[in-house]
């Protein structure tokens, strides 16, 4: 076999370009789990329904332990600020954003008894829906701990889904030098 230097560099190039975009998949994926361990700043808005603020005050507490909360009080300041009404999908967004919320959890809790159910949402800041989970009616203290439970569950997921969708990003922007652009 013969030596084509035109083959070899084409090789080396390959070999540099894949170690660089290797590394910067490594940092960016350590960067995203730095990130989703110590900077994922969620907001629990009002829940709506019979029971809504022990389900909401179950969320609070178990999401608070593993992750930042950005108090909703502070997005109704910062909307008065902004003069955004905080009621529209653009208004939340936008305050959302300001405060660096990465993820903004909803909920409601239906129906009565034992037949009730708390939805619990969670999306991104553009009102993107990543996560629903659902669970008891919070009349019980193991009811509510079950809720905090699935908010958790649900966080986690969203930031799963979060970390998935900059990776597509970083790879979308970094084909791998074989295929053109």
């Amino acid at each position: 076999m013969s030596y084509d230097p035109r083959v070899a560099m084409r090789k080396a190039h390959s070999f540099t370009g894949l170690l660089l975009a290797t590394a910067t998949v490594a940092l960016l994926a350590d960067g995203a789990a730095a990130q989703q361990s110590s900077a994922t700043r969620v907001i629990v808005l009002r829940f709506e329904g019979r029971g809504a603020s022990q389900a909401r005050s179950a969320v609070v507490s178990e999401v608070s332990s593993n992750f930042e909360i950005v108090d909703e009080e502070q997005a109704v300041v910062t909307a008065e600020q902004m003069g955004v009404d905080v009621s529209t999908p653009e208004g939340m967004a936008q305050v959302v954003r300001e405060l660096g919320v990465t993820l903004v959890i909803t909920g409601s809790v239906a129906g009565r008894r034992r037949g009730g159910v708390t939805t619990l949402v969670v999306v991104d800041p553009e009102g993107t829906e990543l996560s629903r989970r659902l669970g008891p009616e919070p009349q019980r203290s193991s009811d509510r701990a079950e809720i905090g439970r699935l908010a958790v569950e649900a966080v986690n997921e969203a930031n799963a889904v979060l970390t998935q969708h900059c990776q597509a990003a970083v790879d979308a922007a970094n084909p791998p030098p074989d295929q053109p652009v």
